[in-house]
């Protein structure tokens, strides 16, 4: 299956030279215009997943407001994609060729008392057993209250740059080969953080991508480098950035669709080898916001 189509970069300096594709998510919104491509019903964003029906939904300790109760709550449903469909997208082969993830964080709500367990990812490798599975309710916690779920969205998506602005050094002995296998060295990353303004303003000029404004970083994307809010403490030369969720604005209607704290996003990543033995139950998270 041939690639996506991707804009090839006019500028050639280090930044540009280092930057590697990507997968950008968009809502798809009424009055607004469809970025990329459409994907089909069975990758969506919010709303009530599909799957096995048995599934355990994943839980975490969580503080209804205006308690000091500490209750299991089930986690937030955030997205669920059929990775068939972002197969054109997946550039180095990184993600299954088939299969489903789903999702599941803490949404809106800065309640939940474990941020370490309380994002999840599962992996299911067929369609054919799933079925809707609405998320558990649990006594004393009003989910509208809490913004314990999200709007169900369409999705579209598209081939996008991303560029080695938040990548870390690694000043050890073992740094040049840990950051190898992404072209990277110790000396090229120390090279683009001494320069990047420089550099971020050349890209700019040339092909109008601005990696230092608030759009370039809020938006929602798969593998890639990442671009963080409040720095780098999730992505290591050994892991993979699987997916940054960020909050989203229609400029159309002037209203946030989602919010994560003041404009935040959620960081999900494993190790590349956990990847690519679909080993996604290893997951870490991270959010982050203004």
């Amino acid at each position: 299956m041939p690639l996506a189509p991707l804009t090839p970069l006019k500028c050639q300096n280090l930044l540009a030279q280092h930057a590697r594709s990507c997968i950008t998510l968009h809502p798809v919104l009424p009055d607004n215009e469809i970025v990329g491509t459409k994907l089909s019903p069975r990758s969506f964003f919010g709303g009530t997943p599909l799957l096995p029906p048995d599934f355990e939904w994943p839980c975490a300790s969580f503080t209804p407001e205006g308690t000091d109760d500490k209750l299991q709550v089930p986690l937030v449903f955030c997205l669920q994609l059929d990775l068939s469909e972002l197969v054109p997208y997946d550039a180095y082969q990184e993600l299954p060729n088939h299969g489903i993830l789903a999702f599941f964080s803490i949404g809106d709500s800065f309640n939940f008392n474990e941020p370490e367990q309380s994002f999840v990812v599962r992996y299911f490798e067929h369609w054919d057993q799933l079925c809707e599975h609405p998320r558990p309710m649990v006594a004393g916690v009003d989910p509208q209250k809490e913004q314990l779920e999200l709007p169900h969205l369409e999705l579209s998506v598209q081939r996008d740059w991303s560029f080695p602005i938040d990548a870390p050094s690694y000043e050890d002995e073992n740094a040049d080969a840990l950051l190898a296998p992404l072209g990277l060295s110790v000396q090229v990353m120390e090279e683009i953080w001494d320069n990047l303004e420089d550099l971020a303003a050349e890209l700019n000029e040339q092909d109008g991508i601005d990696v230092e404004s608030n759009e370039f970083s809020e938006r929602s994307q798969m593998l890639g480098y990442g671009h963080f809010i409040q720095g780098n403490d999730i992505q290591d030369p050994e892991s993979t950035l699987l997916l940054t969720l960020s909050s989203f604005f229609d400029q159309v209607h002037n209203e946030w669709v989602t919010l994560y704290g003041d404009a935040g996003a959620l960081y999900f990543a494993l190790k590349t080898s956990d990847l690519k033995a679909r080993n996604f139950e290893r997951v870490v998270g991270d959010m982050q916001c203004y």
